[in-house]
């Protein structure tokens, strides 16, 4: 079973700080630490210990050092002097190192990777439960919206066109009595239509709204026509003179014509 150590200097001016490459793997050769030059890890002026792995193969054990100075070598703060077992998180210090023996599960880093996997689809499903329910809700509220915002805009074209148009009756003056009464039914159906929008205007919709729009737009085209004189049409001009000639023509020319034998 593979282990780590985590090997930390405390010395001031290390400042409690792990440098790179201070993770080595225990992978089943001893491991030895301290102050001789063919260590594993040398530690100048240190105690001797080796990391072996057990006997049985169960786990690993720290060896002192024959005739390692009492106390220089500690497990957990104990002062070690005989092979001591090790467990993951068990603590040595060895002069100023701090030594943190751990076990590597197998698998460990599939499992990690697995267990992101699975947050993140967690997390997806969420973010798509959470949009799903966005779109519920705020999908009827924005078209809702937007049909308001249609009637609104379609009622203050409308309003403001049929006030337009009223003051352009009342600036008219007519030319003829015919134009004078055209302009009064003008005046009184506009006059209808608003005080009906004043009742009523909260139920209408926005294609009654444009309806109604078309319709003034008929009443300005008949209004242009009034303030242009042209709304009724001339009648053609009838040649009097011409017609009583005709008619006289046809009788001078019956009274002169010859008879037939079969009327003598």
């Amino acid at each position: 079973m593979p282990y780590h150590i985590s090997i930390r200097r405390t010395t001031a001016e290390e400042a409690d700080a792990f440098a790179a490459g201070e993770v080595r793997a225990l992978e089943g050769a001893p491991f030895r630490v301290g102050g001789a030059p063919e260590s594993d890890y040398v530690l100048p002026g240190a105690a001797e210990a080796v990391f072996r792995p057990a006997s049985d193969g169960s786990g690993w054990a720290l060896h002192p050092a024959a005739g390692a100075p009492p106390g220089s070598v500690r497990v957990n703060g104990a002062p070690a002097s005989a092979p001591i077992p090790l467990k993951t998180g068990d603590e040595i210090r060895i002069g100023d190192c701090l030594i943190r023996f751990e076990q590597v599960f197998e698998g460990a880093e599939t499992g990690r990777h697995a267990d992101l996997v699975a947050l993140a689809a967690r997390v997806l499903v969420g973010l798509i439960l959470v949009g799903e329910l966005l779109v519920v809700t705020w999908l009827p509220k924005r078209l809702h919206g937007a049909r308001l915002w249609d009637r609104e805009v379609a009622r203050q074209q409308t309003t403001m066109f049929l006030d337009r148009l009223r003051t352009k009756i009342g600036e008219l003056t007519p030319a003829n009595p015919v134009e004078a009464g055209i302009r009064e039914a003008l005046s009184t159906e506009v006059d209808r239509l608003a005080r009906f929008l004043r009742i009523g205007q909260e139920g209408l919709s926005a294609e009654a709204w444009r309806e109604l729009r078309r319709d003034l737009d008929r009443y300005e085209s008949v209004l242009e026509r009034l303030r242009s004189h042209t709304a009724l049409a001339p009648l053609p001009g009838i040649d009097v003179d011409g017609a009583v000639q005709a008619v006289a023509g046809a009788s001078a020319e019956d009274r002169i014509s010859p008879s037939t034998p079969h009327d003598r």
